[in-house]
């Protein structure tokens, strides 16, 4: 079986891409976009599946790192504000980590954007509410 050579992306296309995608073109587009624009290339002839499989090692890799971080961090959560913030930073990452593959998953399986906006708010959500608490407590610490 032949493999494929590795894709190395320049940041203008990795913009150009991001930038499509924020216009609310799906995968799928994209995909046919780079296959059009780079007619004859073989290196950028790849399908959505393979972007979001690559999406979705992504952020396997970084839920495991995220979660010996939050392990770590775990007993030593209540020492004093910075390491509760730390903790909240963890804690939230790991939140970040699930939700995105679930975003992942359930955009391929749709062919929709909705999941990816859905989860992205209440991640966002979760991370004023943990910020807005570590303020809370910063404040109290100071008076």
């Amino acid at each position: 079986m032949k493999q494929r050579p590795r894709i190395y992306y320049t940041a203008i296309q990795k913009a150009l891409m991001w930038d499509r995608w924020q216009k609310g073109e799906s995968l799928q587009q994209i995909a046919g976009w780079l296959k059009q624009t780079y007619l004859g290339n073989e290196n950028y002839q790849v399908s959505h599946e393979t972007i979001y499989r690559s999406l979705f090692i992504q952020a396997t890799l970084a839920l495991m790192a995220n979660l010996v971080c939050f392990i770590l961090l775990y007993t030593h959560r209540e020492d004093n504000l910075n390491m509760s913030s730390t903790w909240l930073c963890s804690r939230n990452d790991l939140f970040a980590n699930v939700g995105v593959l679930v975003a992942a998953s359930l955009s391929y399986i749709y062919i929709s954007k909705w999941p990816d906006i859905v989860i992205g708010t209440a991640i966002a959500i979760l991370f004023l509410k943990s910020s807005w608490s570590v303020i809370k407590e910063a404040i109290n610490a100071i008076n």
